[in-house]
């Protein structure tokens, strides 16, 4: 497995469109992924999810999509740093908001990386701890679905373009009725955090709209977001990156 993955890195470094089409694809597959591994998440423990969906059925389609997330994210995380316009190096993968290429936004994600790597590790050691520390490191995954979701926006050369932004804006609808109706699955339990987040939850899609207009939508975001000059080495060469960093 590890021969592999370092024969893909190299055609990677060797083509270095190539790494860059892979780390765009896989990434809009991840949030695709991530957005149904979460849903299916919370349908799994929510009482009434039996009436359309069989319980079982949700709990083994979240821990597949799961895995199935884990090892793009590792083709994704490859990818980025084959990219030699990015200049993203091994440090910026698990150490987060430190890189050269948009610190902010790409700490974003290797805050995620971080989070299901620690997700990963615990579950494979899972008989050996404490239900409860489990339990806690399991459920911070769903918190940093948000965080990944900013990640793609700000660092994504393709949020300027619509499918892209429709796409991003049906995955972020999609976990906010999902955790609505887990909310108003269980009415006996609804309590002042549960009223506030139902208020909450339409407001969000506007805020985030709010965000991306002023944001990686407004002329000069790549500056402002910390996009780093084309190294020199291939200054001379016109880089496919560059193009839909605006």
């Amino acid at each position: 497995m590890t021969h592999l993955l370092a024969d893909g890195l190299v055609d990677l470094q060797l083509d270095p469109k190539l790494a860059w089409y892979l780390t765009r694809s896989s990434g809009l597959v991840l949030l695709v992924l991530f957005t149904l591994a979460t849903v299916l998440g919370i349908a799994s423990r929510v009482g009434q999810a039996g009436r359309w969906v069989p319980r079982f059925v949700a709990t083994d389609l979240h821990r597949r999509i799961s895995l199935l997330a884990v090892l793009l994210l590792v083709l994704h995380v490859l990818s980025s740093i084959a990219d030699n316009w990015a200049t993203i190096t091994y440090l910026d993968a698990v150490v987060p908001f430190q890189g050269s290429y948009r610190p902010l936004w790409l700490g974003f994600g290797t805050l995620t990386l971080d989070v299901i790597l620690a997700m990963v590790g615990t579950s494979l050691l899972r008989h050996r701890m404490p239900p409860r520390a489990w339990k806690a490191i399991h459920l911070s995954v769903y918190a940093v679905w948000p965080v990944a979701v900013l990640h793609g926006l700000g660092t994504g050369s393709d949020t300027r373009k619509i499918p892209v932004l429709i796409l991003t804006f049906a995955c972020v609808g999609l976990v906010l009725l999902t955790v609505g109706w887990r909310i108003l699955g269980a009415p006996d339990r609804l309590r002042l955090p549960q009223v506030a987040t139902l208020v909450a939850l339409p407001l969000a899609p506007l805020l985030l709209a709010s965000w991306v207009l002023g944001g990686p939508l407004a002329p000069g975001w790549a500056k402002r977001s910390g996009t780093p000059p084309p190294p020199s080495s291939t200054a001379s060469e016109p880089s496919p990156s560059p193009a839909g960093a605006k």
